[in-house]
């Protein structure tokens, strides 16, 4: 029979609570953990890209070419003097039942004397 020499204080006991760990060793490994994991995305995409480029080849499908459009400029039509003097009745008509309306429950009469447009 094998007899194991063995004493209590040639055994090794690792009693401590973090075994080696710093915040270090965890942070270096997080970080190449997602990079890792971000590296694979990418060349998944690459991989993914090639073989869609390969299978229209293969099969004669015509990539489509890509047409510049020109953007469309809208240009207003000209406003006429009629249609301007109706935008300002309706404005000043407007302008009057807002101020028509906040004197309403105080009892006094608003007059409007004038209104003026501005230059801005």
């Amino acid at each position: 029979m094998l007899s194991i020499p063995f004493n209590a204080t040639s055994a090794v006991v690792n009693t401590s609570i973090n075994n080696g760990f710093t915040w270090g060793n965890a942070w270096n490994l997080t970080f190449c953990g997602i990079a890792i994991v971000f590296l694979m995305i990418v060349l998944l995409c690459v991989i993914i890209k090639i073989f869609g480029i390969s299978m229209d080849k293969l099969l004669g499908i015509p990539t489509p070419k890509k047409e510049v459009k020109k953007p469309v400029i809208n240009t207003p039509p000209a406003v006429s003097n009629n249609i301007q003097q109706n935008d300002d009745d309706e404005i000043i008509a407007v302008i009057s039942a807002a101020v028509a309306s906040m004197y309403e429950g105080s009892g006094k009469k608003a007059v409007i004397k004038s209104i003026k447009r501005s230059n801005t």
